[in-house]
């Protein structure tokens, strides 16, 4: 996987009520292989049957072992007849795809009881005789766009061997993505089509308390993997959040009286609170843009920032109204923005 980064400056959503601008830009195309290292280890009953590695075998190392990925097993005593090697991973059944007297390769299977990356065993079974193998197991919990979620997991700094998986479901062509909530911390993230392949597309940048990007490439209507690795520092939580238009608020940010705007926060933070109200807004927990009934809404622009993803709505009325037509030039002349 490419190593290469581009510095980057972040503004938060609540500076743009009264800035209107925004110079993000994450969005890179590459291909690449992972670079974790990992072997299984095998031990077995019988005479004839050994496991010496279980490796992913498109990056063959201890990385993308999530459900889908292809899986080789390397050892000895494998049956050439394909349907007389059982596999199974943490006892779930696997799929077997090819079969050579020293090397398996099976599609690894999800196992819903498992929510964590965990070290798990990978039994191979020919007739009575068994051996068996360890490699990690990446679960793939699924996020759903424009809605905030409860993900808290903990980001360690072990390159891919430790990476986050995820999966999503497009419902345009324009994705947004946002990893946030964490100071200190170089975290990228890697958008895949499929389980089985090299990354399409990354947000890679040098900034050290967000990664987003606006994504047009991505098909609309379908299933991809985005996988978060933490390049630099120690271990962090983090929010991760997608759009593609207006968020359901966890929180609310009104400057109406004086830019006509109000921002919907995807994630009620701590970080968000003061990035309000710093700016001259005023800040409401779990309230809505809408709920606050400030007035006409003739536009929304949904954009990513360094503490969340948020959609600023225009408004007819207030401090400096707006029409559909200028709440369409403003919302586009910020990166990244999505205006519906």
């Amino acid at each position: 996987m490419s190593n290469r980064k581009k510095a980057d400056n972040t503004p938060t959503i609540a500076a743009l009520l009264l800035s209107g601008s925004s110079s993000r830009s994450t969005s890179s195309t590459g291909t690449g292989t992972g670079t974790g290292t990992g072997t299984g280890t095998g031990t077995g009953t019988g005479t004839s049957l050994t496991v010496t590695s279980v490796l992913n075998k498109l990056t063959s190392s201890n990385s993308q072992n999530i459900p889908g990925a292809e899986i080789r097993i390397s050892g000895s005593g494998f049956s050439t007849t394909l349907t007389e090697n059982v596999v199974t991973v943490s006892g779930t059944a696997a799929t077997v795809l090819t079969a050579t007297s020293t090397s398996i390769t099976f599609t690894m299977p999800e196992i819903a009881s498992i929510t964590e990356n965990q070290t798990v065993n990978v039994v191979v079974t020919k007739g009575t005789s068994t051996a068996t193998g360890t490699l990690t197991y990446f679960p793939t919990p699924t996020i759903t766009l424009n809605a905030t979620n409860s993900i808290s997991r903990t980001l360690n700094p072990t390159g891919r061997s430790g990476s986050h998986w995820y999966k999503f479901t497009t419902l345009s062509t324009n994705t947004i993505i946002n990893v946030s909530g964490y100071t200190g911390r170089d975290i990228d993230f890697y958008i895949f089509s499929v389980p089985t392949s090299t990354y399409s597309t990354s947000a890679i940048s040098t900034i050290t308390n967000a990664e987003s990007g606006k994504f047009t490439s991505l098909s609309a209507a379908t299933t991809y993997y985005i996988e978060v690795v933490l390049y630099s520092g120690t271990a962090t939580t983090y929010n991760i959040g997608m759009a593609s238009q207006a968020v359901t608020s966890a929180g609310s940010c009104s400057s109406h009286g004086t830019t006509s705007k109000c921002i919907d926060y995807l994630f009620n933070n701590t970080a968000s609170q003061t990035d309000c109200t710093t700016n001259g807004g005023t800040y409401t927990a779990g309230g809505t843009c809408v709920g606050l009934g400030l007035g006409t809404i003739v536009g929304k622009c949904t954009i990513p920032s360094g503490t969340n993803i948020g959609t600023v709505n225009y408004y007819s009325n207030g401090g400096s109204a707006f029409s559909a037509g200028s709440a369409g030039t403003n919302c586009n002349g910020l990166s990244s923005s999505i205006f519906q």
